[in-house]
């Protein structure tokens, strides 16, 4: 392609158009003027003159992301390169058509207070900055409020905003000088589509602000405490919910004392997407409270995702999730994707999961209170739990239930409860069509592996996986029942082919045995 004159330069400004690192850019400069160091930096070695920069400056005009976020590159520019380009260039913006900076996995410059330095030579046409992992704890030198001030400032029109994916054990930073200008920034934009700030705490007041423009999309935050529907001029109006247009919401590190406040303030009728990570403080009496404010805050005409869980610090909470507290969510018709993990004690049915199993149709993962061994469970659904799922969830792909599976220890009870409708339902007397891939069952206590195999062959067809990488200790032991029946679920799997492959051949051959016998007679 870059060989015919025609597309030769389209191919060199598609080669130019995502720049993973500064780098590659560096060396678009005269050979005599830079040089390796044995640290991996790339230094001058001599002052560059206007002629220098004529490539540098042509290909950057054709970078529009700068940044990746993975990135092997085993060199850096050094930070004094860096400083010698600034001061030296010989127009006021390097990259003048980029639009969008990430700093990925490898940092783009040697040394993050150069962060200011690099946001002044982009163009205004930037509307996506990702700052990674960037630690604001070591902000010492006010580069972050530096940037903030540049961002709002040059950048008004931007659509993405990220600052953190993980807010950490001790959770995000909420130094107030770095919190304030965060916010203040925030607070700035108009036309932004997707803010997310995991590693950084944010006001009330931005978080609101965010919330009404018309154009986000996407809002990842750590809540605050103390929200407020508030607004600076009240009216009577104020006492009413904000409703935003957001679709996908994730809310990190929050009391459910600070999500119950949410809740009032905002109104979610257009959320797709709910994540509420909580902080591990649970309370029993406001457990229903969680449930009950999803619904209210949330419209069964959009919702299709909600994630409940905690950050485990070591201890279970008093707290307990009953089915009463879960019907509430049942309300949501369009639901394909349920998790619950919080670190607390549960108190599940059978009749809530053939409830859940009818009220989500649609439902294609559903992951409750067996992601690790601190879920501590005061009663449990029996097997009969997981066929309403293989009758009414056609889509379901994966099911995450802790179970009693001590059904049966004998053949004699199994074969008893082969045809039992109570057991299997509308499977007593017909295949299942499941679709379920994998199936997780937790700290599940389990007797007669094998029959309990045969069940979820049977109920589950498809099934390819049984996620007990996290086994429980029950009763001082270690229960190995969960790896023997993975170890049978192929064996059953090749003898139903078998079946299948026997069935097949009757079936070919039989209208010639048919025809056969009647030339005979």
């Amino acid at each position: 392609m870059a060989q015919t004159r025609v597309l030769h330069e389209p191919a060199v400004q598609m080669i130019w158009h995502e720049l993973p690192t500064l780098v590659h850019l560096f060396k678009c400069f005269p050979e005599n003027t830079w040089s390796l160091e044995d640290e991996g930096f790339l230094v001058f070695t001599r002052t560059l003159a206007p002629k220098d920069w004529t490539a540098f400056l042509k290909y950057a005009s054709f970078v529009r992301q700068l940044g990746t976020e993975w990135c092997s590159c085993p060199w850096d520019v050094s930070e004094t390169a860096w400083t010698a380009m600034c001061s030296l260039r010989p127009i006021h913006i390097l990259f003048p058509h980029l639009r969008s900076i990430i700093w990925g996995n490898q940092a783009l410059l040697a040394d993050s207070k150069q962060v200011p330095s690099l946001l002044t030579n982009v163009g205004t046409s930037l509307v996506k900055i990702d700052f990674g992992e960037h630690a604001p704890w070591d902000d010492c030198e006010g580069t972050l409020q530096a940037s903030f001030d540049i961002i709002a400032e040059r950048f008004p029109a931007l659509r993405e905003l990220n600052f953190g994916q993980n807010p950490g054990s001790g959770g995000p930073c909420g130094i107030p000088q770095i919190v304030n200008a965060f916010s203040t920034m925030a607070c700035r934009f108009t036309s932004l589509v997707s803010f997310s700030s995991l590693n950084l705490s944010i006001t009330p007041t931005a978080i609101l602000s965010l919330l009404r423009l018309k154009t986000l999309r996407r809002l990842h935050v750590c809540l605050p405490d103390h929200i407020t529907p508030q607004s600076e001029h009240p009216s009577p109006c104020d006492d009413a919910p904000l409703l935003a247009q957001v679709i996908e919401v994730e809310l990190h590190y929050s009391t459910i004392q600070a999500y119950l406040a949410f809740c009032q303030a905002v109104a979610l009728p257009h959320t797709v997407m709910l994540l509420l990570s909580l902080k591990h403080d649970i309370q029993s009496h406001l457990m229903p409270n969680i449930f009950s404010s999803i619904r209210t805050q949330c419209s069964p005409d959009s919702l299709t995702t909600i994630d409940v869980h905690d950050s485990y610090d070591g201890s279970n909470s008093e707290g307990l999730i009953l089915p009463t507290h879960l019907r509430v969510l049942l309300e949501f018709k369009r639901l394909e994707h349920f998790s619950l993990d919080l670190s607390c004690r549960y108190a599940l049915d059978d009749s809530l999961c053939a409830d859940m199993a009818m009220a989500w149709p649609g439902l294609r993962y559903l992951h409750i209170g067996c992601a690790f061994s601190r879920h501590h469970h005061e009663a449990l659904p029996s097997v009969r739990a997981l066929t309403p799922f293989a009758i009414h969830c056609p889509k379901l792909e994966h099911l995450g239930l802790v179970l009693d599976a001590t059904r049966w220890e004998n053949e004699y009870a199994y074969n008893a409860d082969y045809t039992q409708a109570e057991i299997y339902g509308a499977l007593a007397d017909r295949a299942s069509t499941s679709a379920v891939l994998s199936f997780c069952p937790g700290s599940s206590p389990i007797r007669g592996f094998r029959y309990m195999a045969a069940f979820l062959t049977r109920v589950f067809p498809n099934l390819k996986k049984l996620d007990h990488s996290r086994r429980m200790r029950i009763d001082g032991i270690w229960r190995q029942g969960w790896s023997e029946v993975e170890r049978l679920l192929p064996l059953f799997k090749l003898a139903r082919q078998d079946e299948r492959l026997r069935m097949t051949q009757e079936l070919a051959e039989g209208p010639m045995d048919s025809q056969t016998a009647s030339i005979g007679d």
